[in-house]
């Protein structure tokens, strides 16, 4: 997960392609909070967070 986001954080602005994952399905030309938003929510279902 940690070098998932460092990814995202070393791309944030850029056209990456691989990194420019939202909106779904395609991306929108620029890696910034939607793409961080896709991440998360896949990240959550593998990973779910702790039940009090």
């Amino acid at each position: 997960m940690i070098r998932t986001v460092r990814r995202l954080i070393d791309n944030w602005g850029t056209n990456k392609t691989l990194c420019d994952i939202g909106p779904m399905p395609w991306g929108d030309g620029k890696v910034d909070i939607d793409d961080l938003r896709v991440f998360m929510t896949y990240y959550e279902k593998e990973d779910p967070p702790a039940q009090p």
